[in-house]
C-alpha cells in the first residue's frame, strides 16, 4: 500500500502554521500615531542683531511622525512650520512661516513613519527689538511657539524654544 501525505497531519500542521503566520505578517498595519510630534534641540548662536542682513539664527528641532507625512512641495504654498513669537500678544501679526526642509522619498515609510532632525534658518531681516525706546537702545530677547502641520493637515504638539538675544 502506498502512502498518502496530503492526507496526513504531519504535512498539513506546519503548511498550515506558516501560512498563518505569513497572514499576520502581511497584515501588519501602523500603530504609530499619525499626528506629528516635535522637540526642541537647540538654537544659536545665543544672539543676533536687530533687523541684520547678515546674522542668521538656526533652530533644530526632532520630530516623529506616524505616517510619515511631513513636508508640502514647496510650489503648493502650504507652509508647514510655523513659529509664532512669545512676545506678541496679538493673532497672526508675527508667526513666521516656513516649509519643512527636505526629506528624501526613500526615508518615507507609512508604516515604519518616520522620525529624524531638522533646522530652520531664521533670517535676522526677521529678528527685531520692540520698537520703543528701551529696547531699540538696549536689545531683547525672543523665544518662539513652534509646531508643524503634516500634509494630512495633522497638527503637532507645540514646542518653546529658548530665549534668543536681540543686539541692538
Amino acid at each position: 500500500m502506498v502512502s498518502d501525505n496530503f492526507g496526513d497531519m504531519k504535512f498539513w500542521l506546519p503548511l498550515f502554521l506558516l501560512l498563518c503566520f505569513i497572514g499576520v505578517w502581511a497584515c501588519k498595519t501602523n500603530t504609530n500615531p499619525v499626528t506629528p510630534s516635535i522637540s526642541f534641540i537647540s538654537l544659536y548662536p545665543d544672539s543676533v542683531h536687530s533687523g541684520s542682513f547678515k546674522d542668521t539664527a538656526y533652530l533644530s528641532f526632532g520630530f516623529t511622525d506616524g505616517d510619515g507625512d511631513l513636508g508640502n512641495d514647496p510650489t503648493s504654498g502650504n507652509y508647514d512650520v510655523f513659529l509664532k513669537d512669545t512676545r506678541d500678544t496679538g493673532t497672526n501679526f508675527s508667526i513666521l512661516r516656513y516649509f519643512f526642509p527636505p526629506i528624501p522619498d526613500g526615508a518615507r515609510d507609512p508604516i515604519k513613519g518616520l522620525e529624524g532632525k531638522g533646522t530652520i534658518a531664521i533670517q535676522g531681516i526677521y529678528i527685531n527689538t520692540r520698537q520703543d525706546t528701551l529696547h531699540r537702545l538696549h536689545g531683547d530677547t525672543v523665544s518662539w511657539r513652534m509646531w508643524v502641520k503634516d500634509r494630512a493637515g495633522h497638527t503637532s504638539d507645540t514646542i518653546q524654544t529658548t530665549s534668543l538675544i536681540i543686539l541692538p
